[in-house]
C-alpha cells in the first residue's frame, strides 16, 4: 500500500466522510480541542526583542496519519489548527491530494483493528516559520488526551520540526 489510489465512484468529500466516520476521527479530534482549550484560555507570557513582557495567542496544530499494525505509516489523512478565536475543526481541517485508498479496504481495516490513527499535535505560540512550543500545556493536554483514546496513538511534535 505504498501509493493509495481512490475508487471513482466516491468523490472526495464521500470519501472523507467515509474516514472520519470509520476512525471516529472528528469525534477524537473535537475531544482534543475540549481537553486544550483550558490552555488556549490562558495566554503565553514571554519577553520580546524590545525586552518587554508580551502575552501571545495559544494554537494547537495537528496532522493525522493513518497507520497499519503490520506494515507502520501508510499515509497523511488530514491535518490542521484551531485557536480559541477560531474553534472550527472542520473549516480549518486540510486533505492532501494524495491520500486516495479504496474507502471500502480502510473502513474494513478500522473495523477488524489492523489500521489505527497517530495524531500528533502541539500547543504553540508565534507565526508560522517561528513557531515555539509551550511543552508543559502540550504534555497536560497528551496525557489526558491519551487517556481518553487509548487505541490511537497520540504524540507531539519535535520542535525542530515546526518550523
Amino acid at each position: 500500500m505504498e501509493r493509495l489510489r481512490l475508487f471513482e465512484s466516491f468523490s472526495k468529500e464521500e470519501w472523507q466522510k467515509e474516514i472520519m466516520d470509520a476512525s471516529n476521527m472528528l469525534d477524537i479530534l473535537y475531544d482534543l480541542k475540549e481537553v486544550s482549550l483550558e490552555y488556549l484560555d490562558v495566554r503565553h507570557k514571554a519577553v520580546n526583542d524590545e525586552d518587554e513582557d508580551v502575552a501571545l495567542e495559544k494554537k494547537v496544530i495537528f496532522v493525522v496519519d493513518l497507520y497499519d499494525r503490520e506494515d507502520g505509516y501508510l499515509a497523511n489523512l488530514a491535518g490542521g489548527q484551531y485557536s480559541l478565536e477560531d474553534t472550527d475543526i472542520e473549516g480549518n481541517l486540510y486533505w492532501p491530494d494524495d491520500i486516495t485508498a479504496p474507502v471500502e479496504e480502510i473502513v474494513a481495516g478500522f473495523k477488524s483493528e489492523k489500521l489505527y490513527l497517530n495524531i500528533t499535535f502541539c500547543i504553540v505560540v508565534g507565526e508560522d516559520g517561528d513557531l515555539q512550543t509551550v511543552n508543559e500545556d502540550t504534555s497536560n493536554a497528551l496525557e489526558r488526551i491519551s487517556s481518553m483514546y487509548p487505541e490511537v496513538e497520540f504524540d507531539t511534535f519535535d520542535p525542530w520540526d515546526l518550523n
